[in-house]
């Protein structure tokens, strides 16, 4: 709506009001840090915080974008970079006191490796709806962006209303099967749309989505909190999110491939067939792991009576 009413620039331009409401809810509404412990040298700050890390994790993502968003043109150079960049950011992050991309935590916790990749996978789903279905709404039906976004809103709202009504219940394994067996639903959906369909079926399919998108947040962020380490809460939760932008990175690539010449019917349904089997093994993944049976519930009920202490690592 905001760039078929004022342009793409709005699009952007409308963070800097929310930032700014955020930041004032931010003073208010937080308490202030605990005053600060050992050396606060820039040295020290910048092992802390783990700046060479950060820089090995950012070439990676970087120089593996740019390797996928050029396919079916591969860019040798560009994965070779890629390659370099990640060798050494797994050498130093085995030896970082404090590491930005913990690969330690991610070997000896399966349980916490299961979740991030099912995140990547769903959200691989979900945003290749969100990318190529809008690009065939516009080159295959000729509708423009500002309409193409309105009739992806609805899945945005029932991915809202669903997330709240799953949050309520505590259920994790339960959000979980829910999102897997809608995003099948849905991607089989994916099958049936051509350029004849009426515009009600595409918004019903969407609407499956959303189904999924609402239940996989709230299920995969719960399930990282009963799994993760509480002194590392909050690199847990950054890769959570970081492997749900790889599943968005995976999922661009996909429809770049598929819709080089145009977004038509056939390109789609190849990635129909892609989604069902993508959702397919994460609802296999989420039956057969044990650790989603049972004890997440009771964790999340006793977190709520007994909230662990409000420490720098947890918050």
């Amino acid at each position: 709506m905001l760039e078929g009413l004022f342009g793409w620039r709005s699009v952007f331009f409308v963070n800097v009001p929310v930032a700014i409401a955020v930041l004032a809810l931010l003073l208010h509404g937080v308490p202030a840090d605990a005053p600060a412990h050992g050396a606060r040298d820039l040295r020290s700050l910048a092992m802390r915080i783990d700046v060479l890390g950060i820089v090995g994790f950012s070439g990676t993502l970087i120089a593996l974008m740019v390797f996928l968003l050029a396919l079916p043109t591969p860019t040798w150079p560009a994965l070779a970079i890629s390659a370099a960049f990640a060798a050494f950011l797994v050498w130093w992050e085995l030896r970082a006191a404090h590491a930005f991309f913990d690969l330690r935590m991610l070997a000896g916790n399966l349980a916490l490796t299961r979740t991030y990749v099912r995140m990547a996978l769903i959200t691989f789903g979900i945003y290749t709806v969100l990318y190529g279905m809008s690009q065939w709404l516009e080159d295959g039906r000729g509708l423009s962006a500002y309409e193409t976004g309105l009739l992806t809103m609805p899945m945005a709202l029932v991915a809202a209303i669903t997330g709240r009504v799953v949050s309520k219940r505590n259920l994790i394994r339960g959000s979980l099967v829910i999102s897997a067996v809608a995003s099948i639903i849905a991607s089989a959906g994916v099958l049936f749309l051509t350029h004849s369909t009426p515009v009600a079926g595409f918004v019903a399919v969407t609407l499956i989505f959303g189904l999924s998108q609402g239940t996989t947040s709230f299920g995969n962020q719960s399930a990282l909190y009963t799994q993760a380490p509480s002194d590392a809460i909050g690199t847990a939760s950054g890769l959570l999110r970081t492997f749900g932008y790889l599943g968005a990175i995976a999922s661009s690539a996909l429809t770049g491939v598929l819709f080089r010449h145009g977004a038509d019917d056939s390109g789609l349904h190849v990635i129909a067939w892609i989604l069902v089997v993508t959702s397919v093994i994460v609802l296999l993944m989420t039956v057969a792991d044990r650790a989603l049976r049972g004890r997440q519930r009771i964790d999340l009920a006793r977190a709520a009576v007994a909230p662990p202490p409000r420490t720098m690592e947890t918050i």
